[in-house]
C-alpha cells in the first residue's frame, strides 16, 4: 500500500534551487531519496518518511539499533558509488521508508564526487579531499569541520547514534 503523506519543503531561489532539485532527482532515481511528487519554482513535494532522528527516540534492542547502522553504511556506500557526496548527514537528514530502508534528504550540500576516492560523508573533509561547504565552514561551532559520520557538534552526528565508523564498517 501506498504511503499518502507527503512533504513539501520550499526550494532556495535560483541556481541553489536548481542544484537542490538536480541532486534530489538523482538520489531519488536511484532509490537513494523518497519519491518526488511535484516541483514548483517555489517548493518540492516529496512522498513524507519518518526520520531517523525519530526511529532512534524509540528504545530499541542494541542489535536492531546495530543492524539500522549497518545498512545506514551500505546505503551510504550506494550513494557514493553514484559518484554523489551528500555533505550533511545526521540523523534529521535520513528518513526511513517502511521503518527499515535509510533514504536521504536535504540535499543542498551535495556535490558530485569520486567514487574511487574515499567518501566524505564516511570519511570526512581531510581523507576524502572534499571540502566542507561554505555554510558549514562559518559556523562558530564544531559543524565548522563539516558533518559526516564521526563528526561532532550540534547536529545529531550518525557517530551518536550507532557509533565510530569503524566499528559499523567492521560489523558489517
Amino acid at each position: 500500500m501506498n504511503d499518502p503523506r507527503t512533504h513539501s519543503r520550499a526550494l532556495p531561489q535560483g541556481d541553489a534551487g536548481e542544484r537542490f532539485v538536480d541532486y534530489y532527482q538523482r538520489l531519488a532515481d536511484h532509490g537513494l531519496a523518497p519519491e518526488i511528487i511535484t516541483v514548483t519554482p517555489h517548493e518540492i513535494v516529496t512522498r513524507e518518511y519518518p526520520t531517523l532522528y525519530d526511529w532512534l527516540g524509540i528504545e530499541r534492542p542494541v542489535d536492531e539499533t546495530m543492524e539500522m547502522g549497518r545498512s545506514l553504511y551500505l546505503r551510504i556506500e550506494q550513494l557514493h558509488s553514484h559518484g554523489i557526496c551528500h555533505r550533511d548527514l545526521h540523523t534529521a537528514n535520513v528518513v526511513l521508508r517502511g521503518n527499515e530502508v535509510p533514504l536521504f534528504i536535504d540535499p543542498a550540500f551535495a556535490i558530485d564526487s569520486n567514487p574511487d576516492m574515499p567518501c566524505y560523508d564516511l570519511e570526512g573533509p581531510e581523507r576524502s579531499g572534499v571540502p566542507v561547504p561554505p555554510e558549514h565552514a562559518t559556523q562558530p561551532n564544531d559543524n565548522r569541520f563539516g558533518v559526516w559520520w564521526d563528526s561532532t557538534g550540534p547536529v545529531p552526528t550518525l557517530t551518536s547514534a550507532f557509533g565510530a565508523l569503524a566499528d559499523v564498517r567492521d560489523s558489517s
